[in-house]
């Protein structure tokens, strides 16, 4: 645990620790008079020197989280002590009890060409690699296929990966990947498939929109969640 101070705003805060990235500052009696934006600039000094930091202010009365968002110093919320969680704001990947933790998608998507029309239900379990930048899993569709006037069910099993490309500070991870698909319905066969898309972080899972291409489905956009397991 390192001990913070500086002398542009001992006037406000009686000291300060740090932490796992967490910059924890007591505030002295004069803080609370201030407005919300004389506040800022008060902890502003700190954010400059700890940009990768949460910066939590303990006041005694009501508590304060303020982080960088979009290159600007935000308060993100403020609390009675005791009522508030701090691990909750931690990123999805360090809240996951060990690294490569599991997941389970369920999702569906619409295909097709000129001809051929695909609407599947689709689902993908596997786990993450490699500081949760990279996952395998298996895969499965299965929905209702039309091809001019012929009408059948479809079904496929797959494996694939994905590369996460991870973007600081934000809940969006756009992501590339590919795999390989065996189609046993409507006609059995083999292709590789291409996927890229975007995942929105939001609570302890994320909620994907995707798109995908393969020699014989022709592309396909897919929206769905993933549960971490």
């Amino acid at each position: 645990m390192q001990l913070v101070s500086d002398s542009m705003a001992m006037v406000y805060f009686a000291k300060g620790t740090m932490q796992d990235k967490v910059l924890t500052l007591q505030a002295s009696e004069p803080y609370g008079q201030l407005s919300m934006d004389e506040r800022k600039e008060a902890v502003q000094c700190f954010a400059k020197k700890f940009p990768d930091c949460r910066i939590v202010v303990l006041t005694g009365d009501r508590n304060e989280l303020w982080m960088q968002v979009d290159g600007e110093l935000r308060c993100i919320d403020r609390w009675k002590p005791g009522d508030l969680e701090m691990s909750e704001f931690a990123p999805l990947e360090s809240r996951r009890k060990i690294a490569g933790g599991w997941f389970l998608y369920i999702g569906g998507q619409v295909s097709g060409s000129q001809d051929y029309t695909n609407m599947m239900l689709s689902g993908r379990m596997g786990t993450f690699l490699f500081k949760n930048s990279l996952d395998v899993g298996a895969t499965f569709n299965l929905g209702y296929s039309s091809m001019g006037r012929m009408e059948s069910y479809s079904r496929d099993f797959g494996l694939d990966g994905r590369w996460y490309l991870r973007i600081k500070n934000s809940r969006l991870v756009p992501y590339v990947g590919g795999g390989v698909t065996w189609i046993s319905e409507p006609e059995e066969d083999t292709e590789g498939r291409f996927f890229l898309g975007l995942c929105w972080i939001i609570g302890t899972g994320s909620l994907d929109f995707g798109y995908q291409y393969g020699g014989i489905s022709q592309s396909s956009f897919t929206i769905g969640y993933s549960f971490r397991l």
